[in-house]
């Protein structure tokens, strides 16, 4: 779409682009039917993310990094869109978030230390807000998810857990979307275990695994990095 609007807008694109994602926005609901609720766990900056809030009715994001979180809480002004700066664990309160020594790649923040085997050291850490996610969505009032995605670098199959009960069990979950480590290599986390079979372990009983990739996941797509998104269907 970008694309064609370079083409139609040319000179007056640039002034147009910082508006983009407020266009989409709104005339997305007039070619497309919007899908219930979004829940997307490890904002960093938000590049993923753009891409697909503006599908559903109810969007809510977590983004633990609190300079990340200023750039990301821009789309708090869209409807239906809550972004909150607390990292998602097992537990409410408050814990170190190791930043890794690549500056260029807080991506690999988490609430983990890296192990030797990480290719990414702690640079320094920094002290962030958690929730339990369970808790915080029941406070919510989320009767059902269309779409889970996580990328928290390590806690995905922990945090899974605090809403494994009361929305996976009774399949209130109907897509499933997680970071995970390579069964094949050495675990890059000393305090949490994120390995694919965990994942397998905990959904396979009610899910299909559909997918393995890197960023959005399509069914099909099976690659084969150290760490890969892993895409689940409700059966």
């Amino acid at each position: 779409m970008k694309k064609v609007l370079r083409f139609l807008l040319g000179k007056y694109y640039k002034r147009f682009n910082s508006h983009y994602w407020q266009f989409v926005s709104v005339i997305y609901p007039f070619f497309f039917q919007k899908r219930g609720t979004l829940i997307y766990a490890g904002l960093n900056v938000g590049d993923s993310f753009q891409k697909i809030f503006f599908k559903y009715k109810r969007v809510i994001g977590f983004e633990p990094n609190i300079e990340n979180y200023n750039k990301v809480s821009y789309y708090n002004q869209f409807k239906g869109v809550e972004i909150f700066n607390f990292a998602l664990s097992d537990k409410k309160g408050k814990v170190k978030f190791y930043l890794p020594d690549n500056m260029n790649n807080d991506a690999s923040a988490s609430l983990s230390r890296f192990s030797k085997s990480n290719s990414y050291q702690s640079r320094k850490s920094i002290e962030v807000k958690t929730i339990n996610l369970c808790d915080f969505l029941i406070e919510k009032s989320i009767k059902k998810i269309d779409f889970y995605i996580s990328d928290i670098e390590g806690y995905d199959h922990k945090v899974l857990l605090t809403i494994f009960d009361k929305y996976i069990e009774p399949g209130k979950v109907k897509m499933i979307q997680v970071e995970a480590v390579n069964d094949l290599v050495d675990n890059p986390y000393l305090d949490c275990s994120n390995y694919e079979h965990d994942f397998d372990n905990l959904l396979l009983n009610q899910y299909k695994k559909i997918g393995r990739g890197s960023g959005f996941v399509k069914p099909g797509d099976n690659f084969t990095g150290n760490t890969l998104d892993v895409l689940y269907t409700l059966i």
